[in-house]
């Protein structure tokens, strides 16, 4: 009775071997499929992508009119931030090249003396990205174009100014970005904009008319989603 109970070094070794061709049977079957492709296995961020962002923003900004002498400078602008953006990595080795365009909406704002507001509108940028990868996970810096559209307005009581122009100038940045699953990443970026003294040519509601520079800086921290087409998370064979 007691030799048929007792577990064989035979009967040990069959067990062993079935739950070990039963756990790893997915993983092999997944595998399977990528043997033909060349370099090596691992997580690939080339291909194209689409997301979403969402986060804050604050800066500064300094009026001045051409001319006259002194400035009224706006030291506390602080504000929502959200929008799309679409891009395309290419990646070789560990490292990733990319494009990007962002367009954003916002409501960086502050009201100074009571009688004079401004607001950074709305955001867009297009820029060039590079980038270190570690399998799912990636660090990136940024940099290219940025404009906004920043709004001005007065109201003293009796007179009224509203006014909107695009400045045109650049961006810096750098993000985190982890892909949660193949085809769905999330991540963190900071961004730097520098939106340059843009011109306004402003009419007040009585008639009166005289112009405006603003010289705007904006910061940002967002959160991103970003959804990956033809995402591929074996680049090669296994070895």
């Amino acid at each position: 009775m007691g030799s048929s109970m007792r577990a064989s070094p035979f009967r040990v070794l069959a067990l062993a071997g079935v739950l070990g061709v039963s756990l790893s049977a997915p993983a092999l079957a997944d595998g399977m499929a990528y043997r033909d492709r060349p370099g090596c296995c691992g997580f690939s961020w080339s291909g194209l992508y689409v997301g979403v962002h969402g986060g804050y923003g604050w800066g500064d900004s300094t009026w001045t009119e051409p001319g006259v002498s002194g400035a009224v400078k706006f030291e506390n602008l602080n504000g929502a931030i959200g929008g799309g953006q679409v891009g395309f990595n290419w990646q070789t080795g560990p490292w990733v090249l990319g494009i990007e365009g962002t367009f954003s909406g916002g409501s960086i704002d502050q009201t100074e003396f009571g009688l004079l507001s401004m607001n950074v509108e709305w955001v867009a940028t297009a820029v060039g990205r590079l980038g270190y990868a570690w399998d799912r996970s990636m660090i990136y810096v940024k940099g290219g174009y940025a404009g906004a559209s920043v709004e001005l307005s007065g109201n003293n009581g009796f007179d009224t100014f509203k006014a909107s122009e695009w400045h045109h100038g650049w961006t810096v940045g750098a993000g985190w970005e982890v892909a949660v699953f193949k085809n769905l990443s999330l991540g963190v970026e900071y961004n730097y904009y520098d939106f340059g003294p843009g011109s306004h040519s402003i009419t007040t509601a009585n008639g009166l008319a005289f112009d405006l520079d603003a010289d705007t800086q904006v910061h940002s921290v967002v959160a991103r989603l970003n959804l990956r087409f033809g995402a591929d998370d074996r680049r090669g064979p296994l070895k």
